[in-house]
């Protein structure tokens, strides 16, 4: 990624970031269908809401983050420095930003019977959708430079494949609201266009 692109993705990325905070807050734009969203979710999830609850427990942001973070210290311990602390920066900026953002905004989630599983914890932005999606987005962003053209394609195909899953996985048990997971997704994004402008500038200064 040029650092012309990681700017841009950077600034279009807080841009749909902030659309979708202020939609939540004035119940406009993606907020405006959030409901009817959700209802068609709770309309077509027969046979899939119990598969996503289960999902959803084994993707909690703590468990991504926490297999991320082992994986960056072994790769500190392989001498892959600098993609364990690439790695070890966007995972703590994902969780970071979720909290933080959880704490301000403050959003409630779906309620019962929407919700199969409501939680007191605020809604926007969603962290499993977030931090397993910095993660794999970094890990593909880590990876490309060793992969064949073949293996890129690849990996942009499980990379989207898993992203559009952790979506589904929380919109099927109206666990969040639509317009929680799109402002997820701008924020992994703004997280991967960070992560490339730091590796870009300091593979530059250890150059110099």
């Amino acid at each position: 990624m040029s650092r012309a692109a990681a700017w841009l993705t950077l600034a279009v990325s807080l841009v749909i970031f902030v659309l979708c905070w202020i939609s939540e807050a004035s119940n406009t734009l993606l907020a405006g269908r959030d409901l009817s969203i959700a209802h068609w979710f709770a309309g077509h999830r027969k046979h899939l809401a119990s598969l996503s609850l289960d999902a959803s427990a084994l993707t909690a942001p703590a468990v991504v983050a926490g297999v991320a973070l082992v994986v960056a210290v072994l790769l500190w311990f392989l001498r892959h420095r600098r993609d364990a602390s690439l790695l070890a920066l966007a995972t703590l900026s994902a969780v970071g930003v979720t909290e933080v953002a959880k704490k301000v905004i403050g959003r409630s989630r779906p309620a019962a019977p929407i919700n199969l599983r409501p939680e007191t914890e605020a809604s926007f932005p969603s962290g499993h959708v977030l931090v397993v999606s910095t993660v794999v987005l970094v890990a593909v962003y880590l990876l490309w430079p060793h992969l064949t053209k073949a293996w890129r394609a690849w990996s942009v195909a499980l990379a989207t494949v898993i992203l559009l899953g952790m979506g589904l996985i929380r919109l099927i048990p109206g666990q969040h609201w639509f317009s929680d997971v799109v402002a997820s997704y701008a924020v992994a994004c703004a997280i991967l266009a960070f992560v490339a402008l730091v590796d870009s500038y300091t593979r530059k200064s250890a150059v110099s």
